[in-house]
């Protein structure tokens, strides 16, 4: 059986969702939207490198709250859009969201199947199989709290 994982994103996201997209009614659209997608870029990128497991913690429970900024787009884009635009503009956001979601899903798909594939890749690719550094970087853990494996260390096959 697997370590079951502990999702800390998920209670961000519970209390961005409840106090952070309620400000979009009360202040202006634009700075709201601004300051939250500002702080959600900020704790992605203090999370990758985190160098305890505590701030890496804090880190992702500040990106669950600040990704409920997909909450506020929909409404303030009908808010901001002209009236004879804004189902073409509302249309839009939906359509940006939906296709990042899909490309996401489609991106870690494809890192799980490049985690699963032997170490040698194929023509053009980095000796441990990944296409390009972005990818290399993603798969990294953070750094002083790399999670066991199943079955211990792991072999290299030429070795």
């Amino acid at each position: 059986m697997g370590r079951r994982r502990q999702h800390v994103e998920l209670p961000g996201y519970a209390v961005g969702s409840l106090l952070l997209v309620p400000v979009i009614d009360i202040a202006a659209n634009r700075l709201v939207l601004l300051l939250t997608m500002t702080v959600a870029a900020a704790s992605l990128l203090s999370a990758a490198l985190a160098g305890s497991a505590a701030l890496f913690l804090v880190a992702l429970f500040a990106a669950g709250a600040a990704a409920s900024v997909i909450r506020m787009l929909v409404p303030s884009a009908a808010e901001l859009a002209p009236e004879s635009q804004r189902g073409r503009i509302v249309g839009s956001v939906m359509r940006g969201l939906m296709l990042g979601s899909m490309g996401c899903l489609q991106a870690c798909s494809l890192s799980a199947a490049q985690e699963a594939r032997p170490s040698r890749g194929p023509p053009g690719h980095s000796e441990d199989g990944w296409p390009c550094a972005a990818a290399r970087a993603c798969r990294r853990s953070p750094p002083s709290f790399s999670p066991p494996t199943a079955h211990g260390e792991l072999v290299n096959p030429a070795s």
